[in-house]
């Protein structure tokens, strides 16, 4: 159902949105509660809604909401000295769509208070951690000392939010291996950390769906997998197994092969005993 807004003391709406969004939730709506829940504002009166986001990526996430929502509403775009950027802003007057993000813990008292909402359906748990993530989260790649063969880089992933959230989220299996820590000069926010092998686990969840916005946070853990993931130590040593038993049946010494690739004469042979037995 598709209603106008009707602003206070008139009777004529001027925006369209859909205030039936919420009515079912999939995948779509459920990446769009999580936006909202990490930073959306129920403003004065509890009638209206506002979500800010910054810089062109920000633009490109109220883009897809707007879009989403079949909000007619504008976006806004308040100008900001850099490093901060633009300003760009989605606000529209539901009442309707209020009282729904409500049952999913998203109201004015929210921000030092909010918990992971359990009306959310289970199987839209990642997707609802992906918004959360595009709001109050980051994805970073961590790169230490290089060598030859590998740039010993890895993946850090992190989910901010209040304390109650973060004890509510590491009962989640997919988020149970992550590390907390609290957030500096905040006694009511921590946030989860994930590093290397376990980043990629919880990233490979969040980001299952090909359908939803691809973001800055998506593009970066995407350009990990593509670019950077195939260099590191685990990646770099199947690689350097695959040489080593190509140039061994090529008739090249242990000896040489071992000096190419930095390893040592008898992991050559180990290997080749343990991945070729029959060469």
């Amino acid at each position: 159902m598709i209603n106008k807004y009707v602003p206070t003391g008139t009777n004529k709406r001027k925006y369209n949105i859909n205030d039936d969004f919420l009515i079912n939730i999939g995948p779509i709506q459920a990446w769009v509660l999580g936006m909202y829940a990490s930073d959306g504002h129920i403003l004065e009166g509890k009638r209206a809604v506002s979500i800010s986001q910054s810089y062109p990526r920000g633009l490109y996430i109220l883009q897809h909401i707007k879009r989403y929502l079949q909000a007619e509403n504008p976006i806004l775009t308040y100008s900001r000295a850099v490093p901060r950027g633009d300003a760009h802003v989605l606000r529209f007057t539901s009442p309707h769509l209020v009282s729904d993000m409500s049952k999913f813990g998203i109201n004015r008292e929210k921000t030092f208070k909010y918990r992971f909402p359990s009306a959310l359906p289970s199987d839209v748990v990642p997707e609802f951690l992906r918004g959360y993530l595009d709001g109050d989260g980051y994805i970073s790649v961590v790169h230490k000392r290089q060598d030859r063969f590998s740039n010993h880089s890895y993946l850090r992933a992190s989910i901010v939010g209040t304390n109650g959230f973060i004890d509510d989220i590491l009962k989640l299996p997919m988020i149970s291996h992550g590390s907390v820590r609290p957030l500096r000069n905040s006694v009511t926010h921590g946030d989860v950390l994930f590093y290397g092998s376990n980043a990629m686990q919880i990233c490979q969840e969040l980001f299952r769906d090909d359908k939803l916005p691809k973001t800055h946070k998506y593009s970066l853990y995407r350009d990990y997998v593509d670019n950077v993931y195939p260099h590191t130590p685990a990646m770099t040593r199947m690689r350097k197994i695959d040489i080593a038993l190509k140039k061994l049946k090529e008739g090249v010494s242990g000896l040489k092969i071992a000096e190419e690739i930095g390893v040592t004469t008898s992991t050559i042979y180990r290997w080749r005993d343990k991945y070729d037995s029959h060469s």
